[in-house]
């Protein structure tokens, strides 16, 4: 079959681990013996360039100056839909692999009425049902249902009093035409079990929904002399790579440092405001010893961190559909600690890891140090990964989804 995927950003456009996971799909995919092509967008001017042997078609986007909210809206929907419309005339696929949230809104509609096609949607994130995209809702509490009153004081604790209100009236419309676009998917890929529960209350009917993970590939640990040069060759080290937010729990991990002895954690990530309310609160509390920021690093050179990692820790409120950052610390067989929270238990078991409640501090600290003294099994890990996870388990499931579509 011929296979278009349509998605915001792809590789090495890189956001989050969306556009890693978009890579590792097409691949899986081609894998399959489907002729596979990706069209995505760009800030730049329009190119054309071969992937992973995977032709990337990439269109330029134009921005509103005077509303660039709006430009990463409906304006953006409305662009993609025209700019792919002329690779699906050139194509003509068999199917189209919708991937990351903005791909959905409008242009699933659009498509479908233009040119009645066979639509498949990725779903990795909780923009799928939450307006303010943050999983939590105004208590900070893990939250994947966008109920009316709720969104109310999202809005409001998100973008403050006026603005936020003026959001919310937005919002109305918005979520509406959210429903409205995923009425006209034929089927919904959600990366783990814990999506569901996000699909059905946004009115998606569970006969639509499918589990297929994020693919990943076993990779190898490298020798280097990063120890060394970060001057921690006698620590142990725990390691969190992604965004530097406050719902990934990063402040959570600094501020019980202090009860893990000869540990240091290094936090990957690019460097923003709520970085520099983190360094405060570690110069207030003397903990420039124990906590390295490196800033953004590129794609190529994270192999070095996960092969000197004693373990990744990811233990958040938010509601993590199924973190690329586990998924990549299991592929180089690196105990996990990761809180009981969404799609995480899919990915760590007793083999691999362990996981804990975000809001117990003393029992995060007992999983750190009993994940810093067992002994992991590297086996265990691979086995995990090719069981569920690897690009040829992913083949296979892509592949009779594909089928079941089109028929």
């Amino acid at each position: 079959m011929k296979i278009l995927f349509i998605t915001r950003r792809f590789y090495p456009d890189i956001k989050g681990g969306g556009e890693i996971s978009a890579l590792y799909l097409a691949k899986a995919a081609k894998l399959a013996g489907h002729e596979v092509t990706v069209c995505t967008f760009t800030n730049k001017n329009d190119s054309i360039e071969i992937i992973s042997g995977i032709p990337v078609y990439r269109f330029k986007l134009s921005n509103l100056d005077l509303s660039p909210r709006f430009s990463n809206m409906e304006f953006m929907y409305l662009q993609m839909f025209i700019k792919a419309s002329r690779l699906i005339k050139k194509l003509k696929p068999n199917v189209l692999h919708l991937l990351n949230f903005e791909s959905i809104p409008l242009s699933s509609i659009l498509f479908k009425i233009r040119f009645k096609s066979k639509i498949v949607a990725t779903v990795n994130g909780t923009q799928f049902g939450c307006f303010t995209g943050q999983g939590l809702d105004y208590n900070n509490k893990t939250c994947i249902n966008c109920r009316i009153n709720k969104r109310f004081y999202c809005s409001k604790k998100k973008w403050e009093n006026f603005k936020g209100i003026i959001f919310f009236v937005y919002s109305i419309w918005y979520m509406n035409l959210l429903k409205l676009s995923y009425r006209f998917i034929n089927s919904f890929f959600v990366v783990s079990k814990a999506m569901t529960p996000l699909l059905t209350n946004m009115g998606i009917k569970k006969e639509k929904i499918q589990v297929i993970h994020n693919p990943i590939e076993n990779n190898k640990k490298i020798a280097s002399n990063l120890k060394k040069k970060l001057k921690i060759s006698d620590k142990k080290i725990l390691l969190y790579i992604g965004r530097i937010t406050p719902s990934k729990g990063i402040k959570k991990i600094i501020s019980i440092l202090p009860y893990l002895k000869n540990v240091v954690y290094i936090i990957v990530g690019k460097k923003n405001d709520y970085y520099l309310k983190l360094k405060r609160y570690i110069r207030l509390n003397n903990l420039e010893n124990k906590v390295i920021f490196t800033g953004f690093i590129d794609n190529n050179d994270i192999d070095k961190y996960f092969s000197i990692a004693n373990s990744c820790v990811l233990v958040e409120p938010f509601y993590e559909p199924l973190s690329r950052f586990l998924l990549e610390s299991l592929s180089y067989g690196v105990p996990i600690v990761a809180s009981k929270v969404g799609g995480n238990s899919e990915i760590v078991n007793k083999d691999v890891g362990m996981l804990c409640d975000y809001n117990n501090e003393k029992q995060i600290v007992n999983c750190i140090r009993r994940v810093l003294k067992k002994e992991f099994k590297k086996s265990s890990f691979v086995k995990l990964v090719n069981s569920h996870f690897s690009l040829k388990k992913i083949s296979e499931k892509l592949d009779s989804a594909y089928t079941k579509v089109i028929r």
